[in-house]
């Protein structure tokens, strides 16, 4: 196998398209060159060049090293020597409230993909790659319920979905997108209501979404940093919170049912109280 095969097959029936594109890219930019120190510095300073961020860098560098060592080569670099992430090299943009509100509004003109993606984001805080995993088989109408494929080794979960939104989500025919085509959707959307800043993109959503979940609001308290942990699927080992939600075999005559945890349930149902969004769509189809 090629070094993209090997390393694709390492990483189980279902590898992030984050993490096959950057392996697609760097393989086919190396080509029949060996993988060696001078090629990855080589890599990396193009990547400097054309002005990635100090994140993707090391996300790439990761990917690559991975490569690297699931075919069965030295990695030709110690530690220390891995792109560092300060803070300084991190812009984390939190867009207001009224302009997420103003994007909403915005987005009943634009076609249905594009409300449903600004719909999950604003409710659910979906990443730009968990949004490009959505299809229609991610909707359980009968739940109602949407199956998250979570980025980043966070939890993958099952959510409610608020009555709000199924009218929305079900416009979409959830036709398979590419990512650049996604982070296009989200430039269009800040631009419509007047936001020009380039670094603005989803993850300003996701932000700004919890920031509005760890205050009260309207008598709800408003969620811990374990909630919040829960509910946005960040990275946690805990197996408790996911034994509870699944998905509840078909047997005597009944059809299979994708469950939410009644904890999960709960959470759910706290974000929906909490989230300043909701009422936004729910005017918008008044």
């Amino acid at each position: 196998m090629s070094l993209y095969e090997t390393y694709i097959a390492s990483l189980g029936p279902e590898p992030s398209p984050a993490s096959r594109s950057i392996a697609s890219r760097f393989c086919t930019w190396l080509g029949d060159r060996e993988l060696t120190r001078a090629t990855v510095l080589t890599w990396m300073g193009q990547r400097r060049g054309a002005g990635y961020s100090a994140g993707s860098i090391a996300r790439e560098w990761g990917v690559i090293r991975r490569i690297c060592t699931t075919n069965r080569l030295e990695w030709p670099f110690v530690r220390s020597e891995a792109p560092q992430v300060s803070e300084g090299d991190e812009s984390r943009p939190i867009l207001p409230v009224a302009a997420i509100a103003a994007m909403i509004r915005t987005s009943l003109t634009m076609e249905p993909g594009v409300r449903a993606r600004l719909a999950m984001a604003t409710t659910y805080g979906l990443r730009r790659v968990e949004l490009q995993e959505l299809h229609p088989g991610s909707f359980d109408w009968a739940g109602p319920t949407v199956y998250v494929a979570t980025a980043k080794a966070g939890r993958q979960r099952y959510h409610l979905l608020p009555e709000e939104l199924i009218p929305v989500l079900q416009a979409s025919a959830w036709r398979p997108r590419s990512l650049m085509y996604i982070s296009q959707e989200i430039v269009q959307l800040r631009l419509l209501i007047g936001v020009h800043a380039p670094e603005v993109g989803w993850h300003a959503i996701r932000r700004a979404l919890a920031r509005e979940l760890s205050q009260s609001r309207n008598g709800v308290e408003g969620m811990s940093e374990t909630e919040l942990t829960i509910f946005l699927r960040w990275k946690a080992r805990s197996m408790a919170s996911r034994y509870p939600s699944g998905t509840v075999i078909g047997w005597g005559g009944e059809k299979e049912q994708h469950v939410v945890g009644l904890a999960d349930q709960d959470l759910d149902r706290k974000a929906f109280q909490l989230n300043p969004w909701l009422e936004v769509w729910k005017e918008c189809q008044a």
